[in-house]
């Protein structure tokens, strides 16, 4: 199922983006413990920054560094 939502709403979206390096880094440590040790149970982990930013302050971010407006 598909839900539509308009555009300014989805703007006032807020998630947590993290730097692809750091989400690989993640990823790797947990490879590592898992082929490390021998009774590593079941955990999960939430990679973050700990701060949300909205969708609208990535787009304005974006224009700011390309000096383009996206006409949003």
């Amino acid at each position: 199922m598909v839900t539509i939502i308009p555009l300014k709403m989805a703007l006032q979206y807020v998630r947590d983006y993290i730097y692809v390096m750091d989400l690989a880094d993640g990823h790797a440590t947990a490879l590592q413990k898992l082929f490390t040790k021998e009774d590593i149970g079941c955990f999960a982990y939430i990679l973050g920054t700990g701060r949300g930013t909205s969708v609208l302050e990535m787009v304005n971010a974006f224009e700011k560094v390309s000096r383009k407006d996206s006409h949003l």
